[in-house]
């Protein structure tokens, strides 16, 4: 089996699968851009290479990145037993690329599709029913495998992001000048005219369930990211009743791998560009030396160590190598806005995904080891550490701005690190 990896209309390579084994080749065309889109491992250069890690699926990772995490793996996972009659093991990785198509985040899209007919490459919307497709994400989650849902080809249309929680990719209209409410549509190809790109993360839990409020939790994370200086993207939260006539609150970020025309920017995870096991035992310390090696600045540098710093204030712990990327446009290598930064329970997380300093529950002290072991001096790292600490501080303030409740603020103020620190001064 071939497929082609293309970026645009541009033929970055091609996969093929020879006997087993997956080998990956750059165009000749491609070799003369001088595009390096996976610099770590995957320099450019002429001839066929073996692709031979388990954990990134024998792909590269420039590739793997472009795989879905739990719940598109779900949806995948449903769509080839009804739509195929295969189940997931049998299904190759350049099979999942193809199912994957040009849905996938970032700039990459692979050709040929499964089927002739795709099912998949479908037009917009021309609204998106709120109600209908929470429940049906719904039904995915709590019916067996080899139950019918009635939504699955637009739930597979539309939710090949990454990531556990149910979601899909939208666009939005905002409120016209006789103040009608914004318009949404569900489609994660080019958008008509008027409508910017997001990702809608959908509430899903049942009413009632321990974890709820996820959405409201991560927009107020995204304010007080925002205000701690984080590189960030607008975050908003969309309403709507269930079936059972409940209060839904809907989770959407704005896109960082489209610009406004739609034209698409390559994304690199961390666990990607160094083709890490993203479940491996690994350290900010490989965050802060990718960004220094592949971007020579240091803002990005110092900007990678503030994601450290708010992950440990904020108890934002499945920090792990898929929750932190790369964008690469104009020729230049940057952090992607942080993403992906939500309040870690404590019975469900009892440490970082990532060490700071040795320790996968780092304080201060162990904050003050990364920053001096990546060359950030210690008074810039006093500063970073005391805007995310006031940040911290204002947690009540951006929960109650998301709409939190006044329960769950409490729950997670008393757990937040930056609540207990001192104001932190630099040596001079």
């Amino acid at each position: 089996m071939r497929v082609r990896v293309l970026m645009g209309d541009t033929l970055v390579g091609q996969l093929a699968d020879i006997e087993g084994t997956i080998y990956f080749e750059f165009d000749a065309a491609f070799l003369q851009s001088n595009v390096e889109i996976s610099p770590l491992h995957w320099r450019l250069a002429a001839g066929a290479r073996a692709c031979r890690k388990g954990h990134l699926h024998n792909l590269p990772g420039f590739c793997y990145d472009s795989l879905p995490d739990a719940w598109g793996e779900r949806i995948m996972a449903r769509w080839f037993l009804a739509e195929q009659k295969r189940a997931i093991e049998s299904v190759t990785p350049l099979e999942q690329l193809c199912f994957v198509g040009d849905r996938g985040v970032g700039a990459l899209r692979y050709e040929p599709v499964l089927l002739k007919d795709d099912p998949l490459r479908d037009e917009a919307r021309d609204a998106l029913d709120l109600r209908r497709i929470e429940s049906e994400a719904r039904a995915v989650l709590d019916a067996p495998e080899s139950e019918a849902i009635p939504g699955l080809i637009e739930l597979a249309r539309n939710g090949s992001a990454g990531g556990a929680r149910p979601k899909i990719w939208i666009g939005v209209k905002e409120r016209g000048p006789s103040g009608e409410e914004p318009r949404l549509i569900a489609s994660p190809h080019k958008l008509p005219s008027g409508y910017t790109p997001w990702l809608l993360k959908l509430d899903v839990p049942k009413v009632g369930a321990q974890y709820r409020e996820y959405g409201r939790l991560e927009h107020a994370y995204a304010l007080m990211a925002k205000a701690a200086g984080l590189r960030t993207c607008k975050t908003r939260i969309f309403t709507a009743k269930d079936e059972n006539g409940h209060d839904r609150a809907h989770f959407a970020i704005a896109r960082f791998d489209r610009e406004p025309a739609g034209k698409r920017i390559f994304f690199h995870s961390l666990a990607g560009i160094t083709e890490s096991d993203f479940d491996a035992d690994l350290g900010y310390e490989l965050l802060l030396d990718t960004t220094q090696e592949i971007t020579r600045d240091h803002t990005e540098l110092v900007e990678a160590f503030r994601r450290a710093v708010f992950n440990v204030a904020a108890r934002v712990r499945d920090d792990h190598a898929k929750n932190h990327g790369f964008l690469y446009s104009g020729g230049r290598w940057r952090l992607s806005p942080a993403y992906d930064m939500v309040y870690a329970s404590p019975g469900r997380f009892q440490r970082h995904a990532m060490s700071v300093g040795g320790s996968v529950q780092p304080g201060v002290a162990h904050l003050q080891t990364l920053a001096s072991y990546s060359g950030i001096n210690a008074k810039e790292a006093a500063a970073v550490m005391e805007k995310c600490r006031r940040a911290v501080k204002g947690w009540r303030k951006f929960a109650t701005q998301a709409g939190v409740s006044e329960a769950r603020q409490i729950e997670v103020e008393k757990n937040l690190p930056g609540q207990t620190w001192d104001k932190v001064v630099g040596r001079p």
